[in-house]
């Protein structure tokens, strides 16, 4: 069996999940890719990547290194009211990334995009702070467009996974209700079975590969990506808790703040 972490930040994700954070101007992640990487063989991952927002700089640090490819989450929007969508896409080389970025402002388009050039992608935590504007014709439409569903988060607790394969496990009938609904056709073949993945959504790098996606054995990266595709793998580890939740922001919280006041200290008085 092969094993890989398909949802962590480093600190070239800058935007945070957390109000506060935000308020503070605080990043998503101070986490250095090396170090990340380091946590991940520890943690017996066999193939590494990084999710951060829109970005692929943590992942070109260390793309030198065996098993790792090229990856982000990208801030999808949904044109018809600007309701924003976490898209996580794995394999990619930096040219898709820039046509991603170009795309990401259209979810249907960055669909079509992605399975043109056959890249593997996924949604999500898409119930995750619930944004003010999702609404259940945003769950139809994820149900008609996708088919690999982030299951497992390291940073969301397990009741919120339950919600989302309870919502996500349907029937031919309600596709074809979705349809109707929503004049949306499905885009890829038996709508209603859906391929879960799991990710630990590490931000202060306290648990990458706590959860993790895993496949059958993979000899290298493109057999790894053809699993996925396919959809040979299973969401394994822990889902996350309050408690580890706050952790993690604590620890990005405190990173953050001892690198400034570092940075304070070197710097020369006049």
């Amino acid at each position: 069996m092969a094993r890989v972490d398909l949802h962590l930040h480093t600190r070239h994700s800058l935007r945070s999940p957390e109000w506060l954070l935000r308020r503070l101007q605080v990043p998503a992640s101070v986490s250095d890719p090396k170090e990340l990487h380091g946590k991940l063989v520890l943690a017996g991952m066999d193939f590494f990547t990084f999710t951060d927002d829109d970005s692929i700089e943590g992942c070109l640090e260390i793309a030198h290194l065996p098993g790792v490819f090229i990856s982000e989450s990208v801030t999808a929007v949904f044109p018809e009211d600007g309701c924003r969508i976490p898209i996580l896409v794995w394999g990619i080389t930096e040219s898709q990334h820039h046509e991603i970025q170009k795309l990401k402002t259209n979810i249907y388009e960055l669909q079509q995009y992605l399975v043109q050039y056959d890249i593997a992608h996924g949604v999500a935590e898409c119930l995750y702070g619930l944004s003010h504007k999702l609404r259940p014709v945003h769950l139809m439409r994820l149900a008609l467009l996708f088919r690999h569903f982030e299951e497992i988060n390291g940073s969301d607790g397990a009741f919120l996974a339950k919600v989302t394969r309870h919502l996500f496990e349907l029937t031919p009938a309600d596709i074809e209700r979705f349809a109707a609904m929503t004049g949306l056709m499905p885009t890829h073949e038996e709508p209603w079975r859906k391929v879960w993945v799991g990710g630990s959504d590490d931000h202060g790098g306290t648990t990458p590969g706590k959860a993790y996606t895993e496949t059958p054995e993979a000899r290298d990266i493109a057999q790894l990506l053809r699993h996925l595709r396919e959809g040979r793998c299973e969401a394994r580890g822990d889902s996350g808790n309050p408690l580890r939740a706050a952790l993690d922001t604590y620890q990005v919280a405190f990173s953050y703040a001892k690198k400034r006041l570092e940075g304070h200290a070197a710097s020369p008085t006049i």
